[in-house]
């Protein structure tokens, strides 16, 4: 049981491939919810309720296909470099490039 009342919570998710997002998307995200909400300090009832905690679910995945490339497609991008206009059909996308090509 929470002693405390988060301004937030952000949960990062490993270990989650492809095909199972969908499915953390539907029963994890869900279960963290209603745990905040179950603690009576967070979505309580009456004079002590308060509004949802704004919840962010991050889902790490470190083994992808996806090469990027500089604007002319000569080299690689530079090691740390943050790609974040790519856009998921049902989820936000970013990328964080782990090493130099």
């Amino acid at each position: 049981i929470l002693k405390v009342n988060p301004m937030s919570c952000v949960v990062w998710r490993d270990g989650v491939g492809d095909n199972t997002i969908e499915q953390v998307a539907q029963q994890e995200i869900p279960m963290v919810r209603r745990a905040l909400a179950q603690t009576g300090v967070v979505g309580g009832t009456g004079a002590a309720a308060k509004p949802p905690t704004p919840l962010t679910y991050i889902v790490c995945q470190k083994r992808i296909n996806t090469k990027f490339l500089t604007a002319d497609g000569q080299q690689g991008l530079p090691a740390g470099a943050l790609v974040q206009d790519l856009q998921g059909a049902n989820h936000q996308s970013f990328y964080i490039t782990g090493t130099s090509p």
